[in-house]
């Protein structure tokens, strides 16, 4: 048992690891971003499983249930028991005449003290031997609770992850959205002064470099509400990852919105993902614990249909008037006691097939849970599927869209097109520009998703 305890605690440490931990090599710790240049999605994960207070929540939850298998296991254990006490009295004259003619009745030496004090210690102990096995299910049921509270902190982490990773790809969107936005800018900025070389010589047109500057204000406005888009999720990343400041630190950026490479183009087997979710998701663990310590607490209300053994012993002294106790002033007692309900109403039954019924009811909620998961990952397969197809589609494209801004462009500056083609081309390429880093960051997301579904987004 001590064994299983070891492993459990060690399991605790690694999924909850303390909030002094540090990363990227020990070179920065986690309670500060200052050092950050480049946030990457692994170290924003990092951080957040280590200082997100929903995840320090969890681990107390678990500390929580460990502690009340400590006080189930505790009924092994004999009782002990102390006691002392002493009392004043003080009788009314008419009392003590009263004890003492009585008492001389008898023995005319008599004599009565008063005030009167009477001193009283002792210790007593008592030890369950047999209750029908109610403190072991009791055990059993609290480890098995304590269990699931280690999966219950798991599938926090899960979807903790999950937001990280949501929010961080959001961010990297709107990070991509702006340099889009300026090189669109760029572009006008510089169609803006070959079109006012072309004026000054009269081979131009002053709407030419008019329409130009609106195109470059255009795109200045996008940056500006692409950057306002960007420092939302970046905050709300900070916030995810555990963190109160309302600011970012300057000069902290996402790693960019690099290509999509071989691997991420790979489609995986669904039967295959399903049956690894299965296996691994934290919220499928902690139902079938549950399950497990309904059949416990069956056994635990069956407890109640057999008899219980207890011993108890008691040593007491009692002594008058003095305080110092003396071996004369002490006696013990001895007990075995064997108790065995008859009747109760039925409400042991009843206790029984509450507990039935439970058992009844956690088996259909993991079934329903599986059925649950199994469409997730479907589902994310899916939409991977999609994605996969979106991101092939929008390459061609915007190779296609690029190209042809490039001659549409060489056709306006030889004066054989027109101006409203060329906006038009722009436009295409700035739309096509952002589909492609949309379906990148879809894909990306897509895979975040499968990962999450599986329960592997808990392996970084």
């Amino acid at each position: 048992m001590m064994k299983r305890w070891i492993l459990l605690l060690l399991w605790v440490g690694f999924l909850f690891p303390p909030a002094a931990v540090a990363y990227q090599g020990g070179e920065k710790a986690v309670g500060d971003l200052s050092g950050i240049q480049t946030l990457d999605l692994l170290t924003a994960k990092q951080i957040a499983l280590s200082g997100n207070p929903t995840v320090a929540a969890a681990q107390a939850r678990v500390q929580q249930a460990a502690q009340r298998v400590r006080q189930a296991s505790a009924a092994y254990w004999p009782q002990v028991d102390t006691s002392t006490s002493v009392f004043h009295s003080r009788l009314s004259d008419n009392e003590v005449n009263s004890s003492l003619q009585l008492a001389r009745l008898f023995d005319t030496s008599v004599r009565l003290d008063n005030p009167d004090e009477q001193y009283s210690a002792g210790i007593s102990a008592s030890w369950v031997l047999f209750d029908g096995f109610a403190r072991k299910f009791s055990i059993e049921a609290e480890t098995l609770g304590e269990l699931q509270q280690v999966k219950a902190g798991q599938e926090v982490s899960r979807q903790l992850l999950a937001a990280v990773a949501a929010t961080y790809y959001n961010a990297q969107l709107f990070r991509e959205n702006m340099a889009i936005a300026a090189a669109d800018k760029a572009f006008n900025q510089r169609q803006v002064v070959e079109a006012e070389t072309r004026l000054r010589v009269g081979t131009g047109a002053l709407s030419d470099v008019l329409n130009f500057k609106v195109q470059a204000n255009s795109a200045r406005s996008r940056w500006n509400t692409a950057q306002l888009e960007y420092d939302r999720f970046l905050i709300g990343l900070v916030a995810l990852m555990g963190f109160s400041e309302v600011e970012v630190p300057k000069g902290m950026m996402l790693s960019p919105l690099a290509p999509e490479c071989d691997s991420e183009m790979q489609l995986p087997e669904p039967d295959a993902l399903v049956a690894e979710a299965l296996v691994n998701r934290p919220d499928l663990q902690q139902s079938d614990f549950r399950i497990q310590q309904s059949e416990a607490q069956i056994q635990l209300a069956r407890a109640d249909l057999f008899p219980k053994l207890n011993f108890s012993t008691e040593l007491s002294g009692n002594r008058t008037n003095d305080p110092g106790y003396e071996g004369d002033d002490f006696g013990y007692a001895l007990g075995l006691n064997l108790s065995y309900n008859l009747f109760s109403g039925g409400a042991t039954q009843a206790r029984v097939r509450e507990a039935l019924w439970v058992r009844t009811e956690a088996a259909q909620n993991r079934s329903d849970l599986s059925l649950s998961i199994a469409a997730e990952v479907r589902k994310a397969v899916a939409e991977l599927r999609r994605a996969q197809a979106e991101i092939k589609l929008q390459r061609v494209n915007t190779e296609l869209v690029q190209q042809n801004r490039d001659l549409v462009e060489q056709e306006y500056a030889a004066g054989q097109g027109t101006l409203v083609r060329l906006n038009e081309a722009q436009r295409d390429l700035i739309t096509a520009k952002s589909r492609l880093a949309l379906a990148l960051v879809s894909l990306r997301q897509a895979w975040q998703n499968l990962e999450s579904a599986t329960g592997r987004i808990l392996r970084d």
